[in-house]
């Protein structure tokens, strides 16, 4: 048999121990089933969940870069409402931020020591505290409809 066909013939006997896996059969009823050895069923079995943990790596994977594209489009479409002083879009901004550390599986900074006083503050507080006090305080009235 060439190495053509015995790779045929393995991968359409492994089709069928992946339907019989499907369809809750143990190892030993594959094997009589199909005519092979428990042996040769189990190195199947394993070959089959290699295959299957590459493939949901690999969508998993093209899920993420998808996601992640848009959340920066999003982030890039709020943008100059972020630098213009918006409260709504500086708070969508941390909301996307923290979308994407979600997204590649760290914990997104809630917090950040200043060193100043010693206390905390909120994201937030330290994005505000660099925007210009005049655009702040325009900000602040059209959150209020003043």
């Amino acid at each position: 048999m060439s190495w053509r066909a015995h790779k045929d013939a393995m991968e359409k006997r492994r089709i069928e121990v992946a339907k019989l896996v499907d369809g809750s059969a143990t190892q030993r009823e594959i094997a009589d089933k199909l005519g092979i050895s428990v042996g040769t069923v189990n190195n199947d079995i394993r070959a089959l969940r290699k295959l299957w943990r590459e493939q949901q790596v690999e969508n998993v994977n093209g899920i993420m870069a998808e996601d992640l594209h848009r959340v920066s489009a999003a982030m890039k479409a709020i943008w100059p409402m972020v630098e213009a002083g918006s409260l709504k879009a500086i708070d969508r901004l941390i909301r996307l931020i923290a979308q994407r550390a979600a997204i590649l599986g760290y914990e997104a900074a809630k917090e950040i020591d200043l060193k100043s006083d010693g206390k905390p503050i909120q994201f937030i507080s330290q994005i505000v505290a660099h925007l210009d006090p005049s655009v702040l305080e325009k900000s602040q009235e059209e959150e209020s409809g003043e």
